[in-house]
């Protein structure tokens, strides 16, 4: 069972939102209101809620605000804002608080739905995290390792990968950022140099016209729901790949390796 928060001063708003979210998910779903952001803070306080659907624009609070002391009491809640306006500034807010998306009013119920699965998908992959993750009550982490079929692998092991032997300072990194949210993945990425490219049926730019040479992380989109709005607008440059016929998209791995295979050609032709 999720429980879900909806924040907006506009009470027509909060019903309609309520009655689509039950509708489709039922009685996977809780459902709370607050009419503002002090509300909702308030609530937070008492109650840690797991999706949280605030408007930006409110009375008393506004909904960045409120973020950011919700913030400080749970860091691994889905929060995504609700606003009137598609600027970017509400964007870069939104960031600021790794907020996992924020939706147009009047709120589409394709983007909702699909901004409610990315946030359901992402708290049942971080409670099956914590499922397979347990101490040995001296700060020691073990982890299942299927990969090497080892069970019980201490986090200060050196471990193997492609032949290519990584240090523990490295594995953490990667064990953070694959931990992390979206915003702060890409965020740590642009700071370390490397260009963020994205896939989207809507670039303007076919993959094979984009320079792809340099540092490069590559995202994907989920299947059938694509990138979020802030995963896009965060992106350095986005490319396409050519469809024809009926079909609109490839399966993601299928994707990746194409632009993949992309990349590593013309790094390998700048090498000749």
């Amino acid at each position: 069972m999720y429980r879900v928060l909806l924040v907006d001063d506009e009470q027509i708003e909060r019903m309609a939102l309520a009655k689509k979210i039950d509708r489709y998910y039922g009685d996977k779903v809780n459902i709370y209101q607050a009419v503002n952001g002090r509300e909702a803070v308030a609530m937070c306080s008492e109650q840690k809620n797991d999706i949280i659907i605030m408007d930006i624009s409110m009375p008393e609070m506004n909904g960045v605000m409120a973020a950011k002391y919700i913030r400080q009491m749970d860091d691994k809640c889905s929060i995504v804002f609700l606003s009137a306006y598609d600027d970017f500034e509400y964007a870069r807010n939104a960031i600021k608080v790794k907020a996992l998306d924020y939706l147009l009013k009047p709120c589409d119920i394709n983007d909702l739905l699909a901004v409610m699965d990315m946030a359901i998908q992402k708290l049942d992959k971080e409670n099956a995290v914590k499922e397979n993750t347990a101490t040995d009550g001296k700060g020691n982490i073990f982890k299942e390792n299927a990969r090497s079929g080892k069970e019980n692998v201490k986090d200060t092991d050196i471990y193997a990968d492609n032949n290519n032997i990584r240090d523990n300072r490295h594995k953490r990194m990667i064990d953070n950022l694959r931990n992390s949210d979206e915003q702060t993945t890409i965020k740590y990425l642009k700071e370390q140099g490397v260009w963020i490219c994205g896939t989207d049926g809507d670039a303007k730019t076919y993959y094979y016209n984009q320079d792809l040479k340099g540092a490069l992380a590559i995202i994907i989109g989920s299947e059938g729901f694509g990138m979020n709005r802030l995963v896009k607008e965060n992106c350095d440059f986005l490319v396409k790949i050519p469809m024809k016929g009926k079909i609109t998209s490839l399966n993601a791995s299928v994707s990746a390796g194409i632009v993949i295979y992309e990349a590593v050609k013309q790094k390998n032709l700048t090498k000749q």
